[in-house]
C-alpha cells in the first residue's frame, strides 16, 4: 500500500507510519466478535479509538456489511466515524499471469 498525507497547510511536515501491530487468531468471525477483538487489541496498544479515521477490510459481509459488518460497528463506535474503503488487494492475484 502506498499513503500520502499532508498537515492543513498542505505541506509534508508531518510524519506518517504505519506497522502491523498484531495477528490475532479468532474461532469466532462474527462482526460483534471483530469489533471486541479490535477495539480490545487498539486499547491494550494505547492507540485511541478518537484517532481512528479510516479502516480497509475485504467484501466479506461481515468486514463490509454497511449495517452490522465491522466496519459499521466501528463507525458506531469511534468519535470520528472512520470511512470504510474497500480492499481489493486480495484478488490482485487473480489477475497476475507469469509468463
Amino acid at each position: 500500500m502506498c499513503d500520502e498525507v499532508s498537515d492543513r497547510a498542505n505541506t509534508d511536515s508531518g510524519s506518517v507510519r504505519e506497522a502491523v501491530v498484531g495477528l490475532i487468531e479468532v474461532r469466532n468471525t462474527t462482526s460483534g466478535n471483530l469489533h471486541d477483538v479490535v477495539v480490545s487489541k487498539l486499547e491494550r496498544l494505547r492507540l485511541p479509538l478518537n484517532l481512528l479515521v479510516g479502516q480497509c477490510y475485504d467484501g466479506a459481509a461481515n468486514m463490509s456489511g454497511q449495517y452490522n459488518g465491522l466496519q459499521a460497528r466501528l463507525k458506531d463506535t469511534c468519535p470520528r466515524k472512520p470511512v470504510y474503503v474497500h480492499s481489493w488487494a486480495h484478488v490482485l492475484n487473480f489477475f497476475y499471469r507469469t509468463p
